[in-house]
């Protein structure tokens, strides 16, 4: 299982950097539209469309609702009300499970995945705006996975102590530090590789410290979601992971924040 979760995230980081560095900026919006989309469809069946047919119409209904947002020039309205979302979510996790039976609502289930899967994609279509945007997402993606991979380490070598047993029993305190701590280690890497100043360093750190907590609260949203409907995994397309969903939860909450602090360390695109 080890080895297939490394294989699979090797050959994500291959098409990744592939796509970045070695063709135009088109190719990378429509990977991220891809996997937007991908997730898409599984949410529908997270949120309990039973037919092939009503999954691939909440998929087309992302994809013209994406753009709608990129013609329309709305992509601020958004983010922002992405964002809500994200402030939101925090009140039903920690009320879970007394407001569950609401939201557990097929339909209400299906707007909330537009909540979350939108605002993402916008956010990450806005970071190839500015100059140098390979090295705003080479950072902002190896927050998020220095995140995952932080906690999944520490959590299998020391997680005793979990921190949401009624969401996800395998989320330790442990895991946590294990996020902060390669989350830092990464920072100070970057910071340290680009010559950035004391005040420029300390800065980067607190918008990795926040884009790496808000990762933690995107993978318990999901977490949450999943656990309502009795499920592990969202799906079975990425071998060893689980869905497209499993593997973009962090995502979805830490890209419209890393939008919204972008103007603080745009010296990260000088």
């Amino acid at each position: 299982m080890l080895n297939q979760r490394l294989q699979t995230a090797c050959l994500l980081l291959v098409t990744l950097l592939a796509t970045l560095f070695g063709l135009p900026i088109p190719f990378f919006s429509i990977l991220i539209v891809f996997f937007t989309l991908a997730a898409a469809f599984e949410w529908a069946t997270l949120s309990g469309c039973q037919t092939l047919s009503t999954r691939l119409l909440y998929t087309g209904l992302t994809g013209i609702i994406l753009l709608f947002s990129y013609k329309t020039f709305h992509q601020s309205f958004f983010l922002g009300a992405g964002i809500a979302w994200w402030f939101f979510s925090i009140i039903l996790l920690f009320s879970y499970p007394t407001y569950s039976a609401t939201w557990n609502n097929r339909i209400i289930q299906l707007i909330l995945g537009w909540f979350i899967l939108i605002p993402a994609c916008i956010a990450l279509f806005y970071i190839e705006k500015y100059k140098n945007y390979q090295t705003l997402m080479i950072y902002f993606l190896g927050v998020v996975s220095m995140t995952d991979i932080g906690g999944y380490v520490f959590g299998k070598l020391l997680g005793k102590h979990t921190f949401a047993p009624a969401i996800s029993p395998k989320k330790t305190w442990e895991g946590l530090i294990g996020s902060v701590f390669f989350v830092l280690s990464y920072t100070i890497i970057i910071a340290w590789f680009f010559h950035y100043t004391y005040t420029e360093t300390a800065l980067l750190i607190m918008c990795s410290l926040l884009i790496s907590l808000f990762a933690v609260l995107g993978d318990l949203v999901e977490s949450m979601f999943k656990r309502a409907k009795g499920i592990k995994d969202s799906g079975t397309w990425v071998p060893g992971h689980g869905g497209v969903l499993d593997r973009m939860d962090s995502l979805t909450a830490a890209a419209p924040i890393f939008w919204l602090i972008l103007p603080v360390i745009s010296f990260m695109s000088g």
